[in-house]
């Protein structure tokens, strides 16, 4: 049987900046500290642009949106098929695809169908069921 997954077995890292969105290793909020390019306004080249120390905040993760029933899938690169599921437990439609993770402050499990297509991916719920 497979051990229980921790926060620290999803995602290497504990914590994101709300404004420049690089991950870190915090284990409480903190003022993000990095160095971030702005570009010029007028332009947005990257020639005329500057360098801003970062004025957000490091945001520790929260992994509590993961539907722990998909959980052993994620990274194993592995094809399931998942039956979606509405309110009342019956199945509306049927995908298969690897398992994957969102990005942000509050991931959740997602079915990507192709590994080559962007927008080809389904938010895994506990209603939803592995066929």
């Amino acid at each position: 049987m497979e051990k229980e997954k921790t926060q620290n077995d999803y995602n290497y890292y504990t914590s994101i900046c709300n404004v420049c969105y690089q991950r870190g290793w915090h284990i409480k909020p903190v003022k993000c500290t990095r160095k971030r390019y702005i570009p010029c306004e007028c332009c947005g080249s990257h020639e005329n642009g500057k360098i801003k120390e970062c004025t957000g905040t490091n945001v520790v993760i929260d992994y509590s949106n993961i539907s722990q029933k998909f959980a052993p899938y994620y990274h194993r690169n592995k094809r399931i098929k998942v039956g979606f599921c509405d309110d009342n437990g019956d199945v509306y439609e049927t995908r298969t695809g690897t398992v994957s993770m969102t990005t942000g402050w509050k991931p959740s499990l997602m079915l990507m169908l192709r590994s080559n297509s962007v927008e080809s991916s389904y938010l895994l719920s506990d209603n939803d069921i592995i066929i």
